[in-house]
């Protein structure tokens, strides 16, 4: 009840103790219905801050049926303070009694969520230092610390799981070693992968292969060299490209040397059906910026995501659906393997 009044503006976690004590469990509604009376009742809360929260609090108190149990859940750890309102949104069955048994599910879920977070509240709960779920959770944060690498050495995973587990060594190697015969991390020379993340790396590596070594299509090499707009360095990439990468174009680059501005003309040049996509909405925005007649939509909605009734989604086009002649992506750097991989079989 407290963490559900700190919700409106004007009103802290001092406050909310107060209105709590006179009223307990009817403070939110007594608050909503009766402004005046509360603040009659409660020293240190102004009217104006009353009336205003009687406003605001009244249409989240239809949603706060969930939601409340999971700010009392939350209440002392480290998670960020809109995780309750996230996990009500992904529909989480059971959600309460979910994380009881899991926190570390949070980190599953949502993105910029991290280990010591979960783990504060695994503390909270109670919960074993050696479960499982901490163990793969302590692994996983590992690969998405050390730049998003997809193999590490067996020092830097080891490294990393000790300081986030807090225990020695010997322990550390155990538990790597049933990760290992679990099938979540897979070893090859000493290094070490999630295998999920291997397996992207993979399909990726096997897609941009197999493109390479495809025909080339008709690339439009002569309309390139006599581009008016292109320096002779652009031109000399580019073509480059179309007569030695079969059926894929790299345009590599500092930041402003035009790499999206020439992506732009290749895509004048080609003609045919033609999809322009980046990886975050901001970068799409860019990227339709700069190709002017060509309107770039993000990965992700290139693929046609549906959401799940439990929460999360799955992208549709995955076989093959995407129709088009030419696919440019800006801002490839920034494309993770699992994305990749989506992209490739969409």
């Amino acid at each position: 009840t407290v963490a559900f009044l700190t919700q409106a503006d004007g009103i802290g976690e001092t406050i909310a103790k107060r209105i709590y004590a006179a009223f307990g469990e009817e403070s939110i509604i007594t608050l909503i219905e009766q402004p005046s009376l509360v603040c009659s009742r409660t020293p240190g809360l102004r009217s104006e801050v009353a009336d205003e929260a009687s406003r605001k609090l009244a249409p989240l108190l239809n949603e706060s049926k969930d939601k409340l149990p999971l700010l009392d859940l939350f209440k002392g750890t480290k998670l960020p303070a809109k995780t309750a309102s996230r996990v009500v949104e992904a529909r989480i069955p059971d959600a309460v009694n979910a994380l009881r048994a899991n926190p570390f599910i949070l980190m599953e879920r949502f993105k910029g969520i991290a280990f010591k977070q979960c783990d504060s509240l695994r503390i909270k709960l109670k919960l074993p230092p050696d479960m499982p779920e901490r163990i793969v959770a302590s692994c996983q944060q590992v690969f998405s610390d050390i730049n998003d690498q997809t193999w590490l050495s067996c020092k830097s995973v080891w490294k990393g799981m000790c300081d986030l587990l807090e225990t020695d060594s010997a322990n550390v190697m155990v538990s790597l070693g049933e990760l290992i015969k679990r099938d979540t991390v897979v070893e090859r020379d000493n290094w070490y992968a999630l295998r999920s993340n291997a397996e992207d790396e993979a399909s990726v590596a096997a897609a941009l292969y197999q493109r390479m070594r495809m025909p080339a299509p008709n690339w439009p090499i002569e309309a390139i060299m006599n581009d008016e707009y292109l320096t002779d360095h652009q031109k000399e990439v580019v073509v480059n490209n179309m007569k030695n990468g079969g059926r894929l174009i790299i345009l590599p680059g500092s930041p402003g040397t035009g790499k999206t501005f020439t992506l732009g003309r290749i895509i004048h040049h080609f003609g045919g059906i033609t999809a322009a996509c980046a990886p975050t909405g901001k970068a799409a925005q860019r990227l339709t910026q700069s190709l002017g007649g060509t309107c770039a939509t993000t990965i992700h909605r290139l693929l046609e995501p549906r959401p799940l009734t439990n929460g999360g989604f799955v992208f549709t086009a995955q076989a093959g659906e995407v129709q088009v002649d030419l696919l440019a992506v800006d801002e490839s750097s920034m494309v993770n393997n699992w994305l990749a991989a989506s992209m490739f079989r969409g």
